[in-house]
């Protein structure tokens, strides 16, 4: 409930910032796997986003539609997470990482960005998610990786798309709502990206 995220985790964390002077020196904040997602009585607003902003609890995730970072007029913070299915995939996403940050080279594993279709009208609406997936591909091209943009709206797994994804260390797509097709081949320290409105409504899905 918002009583118990106030009494038990904004408190102590904004307790903690100002006891040790460090307010302005966190950019950003890590829950983890045992850390509730949802609260009740929250506006529909997930504990992360309400996170943010401890001290000034502004409705709603003040990064959304941001341009740029307010690290030095603003006390926001930059909130991720380690979850998962189940602790223990929690935990590996660390050892992933690591993992990926020590040997994800160009010629470890491969990009698939999966696009609704190719942009060409303005970076606005709909379309901006498309600009976001072409740029993601481009900056993969621009830094050696092997990696491939696909614009015929279907999923990957599903024809007329790729049905299989080998050594796969990026995927982006977006607006597959809760649907997730088993096309690839994810190598330690891959990461995926789904946007879409609803990505993470039940982080205990598994899908």
């Amino acid at each position: 409930s918002m009583a118990d995220y106030e009494l038990k985790i904004r408190d102590p964390v904004k307790n903690h910032l100002v006891a040790n002077n460090i307010k302005e020196k966190i950019f950003y904040m890590v829950t983890t796997y045992g850390v509730p997602f949802k609260l009740t009585g929250s506006g529909g607003v997930c504990l992360d986003s309400w996170l943010t902003d401890p001290f000034n609890e502004a409705m709603g995730n003040p990064y959304y539609a941001m341009e740029g970072h307010p690290i030095n007029n603003q006390s926001y913070y930059l909130v991720t997470r380690l979850d998962g299915e189940t602790p223990q995939l929690a935990k590996e996403l660390v050892d992933r990482a690591l993992y990926g940050e020590q040997h994800a080279r160009p010629e470890y594993g491969f990009g698939y960005f999966d696009a609704r279709e190719y942009p060409t009208g303005p970076n606005t609406g709909y379309a901006a998610g498309d600009y976001d997936i072409l740029y993601a591909y481009q900056f993969c091209q621009q830094a050696g990786y092997s990696c491939e943009l696909d614009t015929n709206g279907a999923m990957y797994g599903e024809e007329p798309a790729r049905l299989w994804c080998p050594r796969t260390l990026w995927n982006w797509g977006w607006y597959h709502m809760e649907t997730y097709n088993d096309a690839f081949d994810w190598l330690p320290g891959a990461m995926g990206v789904d946007i879409g409105s609803t990505s993470a409504y039940d982080i205990r899905k598994g899908k």
